[in-house]
């Protein structure tokens, strides 16, 4: 659903799905299915980021998900993930990316860091990841929550 939500609001901003970066905070069940969910129902060719509770990486021309997921199989995590760079939870939240997808935690866009999101696009997969004083502040700059009914 979050996906859904978040195609549409994409393209009432003007976004091409099939040129959006995403970067998927949390890569657990629900952040892997957005990586590879992302291609095969948005078009999306660019998840350029994902995070675990063990770090994050990050690759400007996209990661390649299936692979990431067979690395986080073998290995328990996404980090070392060849032909990647090791980044933090709080930079990918940050990261100058179309879709921004919250799949982990709750609370992880607070007021502290709700002005530092660049995502056009907020796409919540997570039980909560906005307090509601960060949706505030999100919705009036330019990023756009998209919710999906619970």
């Amino acid at each position: 659903g979050g996906l859904y939500t978040g195609r549409e609001a994409a393209g009432e901003l003007g976004i091409e799905m099939n040129k959006a970066t995403i970067a998927i905070q949390g890569f657990g069940n629900a952040g892997q299915f957005a990586a590879t969910l992302a291609e095969s129902l948005c078009g999306c060719k660019k998840v350029v980021a994902v995070s675990d509770t063990k770090g994050g990486i990050y690759k400007s021309d996209g990661i390649d998900a299936k692979a990431v997921i067979e690395h986080k199989k073998k290995t328990g995590s996404v980090i070392d993930c060849p032909g990647t760079k090791p980044i933090s939870n709080e930079d990918l939240l940050e990261l100058n990316v179309d879709i921004l997808v919250p799949a982990a935690l709750e609370n992880v866009i607070t007021d502290k860091n709700a002005a530092k999101i660049k995502a056009r696009v907020v796409a919540e997969l997570a039980n909560r990841p906005t307090t509601s004083c960060s949706r505030t502040t999100c919705t009036s700059s330019r990023t756009c929550s998209a919710t999906q009914a619970a």
